[in-house]
């Protein structure tokens, strides 16, 4: 293997954000980020690796395809925050916080070397042109070469599904008791969900 530094990755992002603070007892901040997180598939075996300093092709015969380039494991597309304090009588504060992401990409792999090349990388993921996303179809090197040469089927591109979206919910209860000018305690539950 040839260490080089030629890896290349980009990060494209709009952000919006709108803030009220304490109109008539309630403040809020929205934010949401719209972007697009992109780089070459990278096989130095940790998941947050992606388009890092090495770009070991998953074809060492062609060590640009077009396929090892796609959205990174931090690409996020959408990305929604709210957050906000209300003071309520009696000393009472509530302050909501509610995140909520798209499902970011992760990338598919074998149980063997798929080209037979002597990696011993796990990418790329051969399947069948008539069911793209069965993605267990093909579970030998000879499979994979025969169906490649009748073009039955293709190899998977880097990161190509998508897992969970995202969504949290905190919540925290304050109340805030006054023990003599210039001395204040705060009494505090917070809930994650």
């Amino acid at each position: 293997m040839d260490e080089q530094s030629v890896n290349r990755s980009r990060y494209d992002g709009l952000n919006f954000s709108y803030r009220q603070h304490m109109t008539k007892h309630f403040s809020l901040n929205a934010n949401y980020t719209l972007s697009r997180a992109m780089g070459w598939g990278v096989e130095s075996g940790s998941p947050d690796a992606t388009s890092s300093f090495r770009n070991y092709p998953h074809d060492p015969l062609n060590i640009w395809d077009p396929r090892d380039f796609g959205p990174t494991n931090n690409d996020e597309r959408h990305h929604i925050s709210l957050s906000g304090i209300v003071q309520l009588p009696l000393g009472f504060q509530v302050a909501p916080i509610v995140s909520y992401g798209s499902a970011r990409p992760y990338d598919l792999r074998s149980g063997f070397d798929v080209l037979a090349r002597g990696s011993g990388y796990s990418r790329p993921v051969i399947v069948p042109n008539s069911d793209p996303t069965n993605y267990t179809a093909i579970s030998t090197d000879v499979a994979a070469f025969n169906c490649l040469a009748a073009k039955t089927c293709h190899q998977a591109g880097y990161d190509t599904v998508r897992g969970d979206p995202f969504f949290q919910m905190d919540m925290r209860v304050a109340k805030n008791i006054r023990l003599r000018e210039g001395w204040n305690l705060q009494l505090i539950f917070q809930a994650l969900t």
